[in-house]
């Protein structure tokens, strides 16, 4: 976790682990998440959060014009940079479904489906 100006931000995974092991949440904790893999994620977010030592967790997405718009959506080579620098790359649902509503069942078959594509 990592302190600056009064917040705590902390890394998605690291946050479900703490909740999982029942840990108390500090007060101010912030998770920074980014969807839908638009190019300035990579050319403007990604320097900062560098610059300030952020993680973040980019949920990645093949829908909208990804495959064929690369002028708007960051390629696959971009998305490795961000992996091997240390951020976390998540598997974002093809369709938008309300994935909180969905039931177990629900949201299990959207992430596989997004995985098989």
């Amino acid at each position: 976790m990592k302190s600056w100006i009064g917040i705590n931000l902390i890394l998605l995974l690291g946050f479900v682990a703490d909740l999982r092991a029942q840990q108390p949440v500090p007060d101010k904790l912030v998770v920074l998440t980014f969807d839908d893999s638009v190019r300035s994620h990579y050319t403007i977010v990604r320097p900062i959060l560098k610059e300030f030592g952020f993680g973040a967790t980019f949920f990645i997405t093949e829908g909208f014009e990804f495959q064929t718009d690369k002028e708007n959506y960051m390629t696959w080579e971009q998305i490795a940079e961000l992996d091997h620098a240390g951020f976390e790359i998540g598997n974002h649902t093809r369709d938008h479904v309300a994935i909180t509503e969905a039931n177990y069942k629900e949201q299990l078959q959207a992430i596989n489906d997004r995985c098989e594509e």
